[in-house]
Formats: structure tokens, sequence, C-alpha cells
């Protein structure tokens, strides 16, 4: 797994985990990317919730292929 990326969005900071072979930073997608100029105090919050969520969801997957 590839270390960590941090990602900046304007003025917000969100500590996003990105593999190697991930797409383009998801900052290149418009949803994104007017989110973030739109309502950029929402957008890093959401950021922030969703890479949390992402390593809750990682760490279970995880759990749970080291049960076989």
């Amino acid at each position: 797994m590839a270390t960590p990326t941090l990602l900046h969005f304007g003025n917000a900071q969100a500590n996003l985990a990105l593999h190697s072979t991930s797409a383009a930073p998801i900052m290149g997608e418009v949803r994104y990317n007017s989110l973030m100029k739109t309502f950029p105090q929402e957008a890093e919050e959401l950021f922030v919730a969703t890479q949390k969520n992402a390593q809750w969801r990682y760490e279970g997957y995880k759990a749970l292929a080291e049960m076989k």
C-alpha cells in the first residue's frame, strides 16, 4: 500500500490516502472542484470525514482478511 498523500484544496487541506495506482487526484473531477470553490469550509469537513470513514472501512477489511 502506498503512503498517504497530503492534498491541498485551495486553503483547505485534507489527508486523503491514495494508492499509487489510483486515478488522477479527485480535484481533477468537476464535482469535487466545484464543491471546493462553492462551499470551501463544508468541502473540507466532508473530505476529512470521508478520509476517516475510508480508514475505518480499510481497518475493518484488514481485520477480516487476518481472520482467515
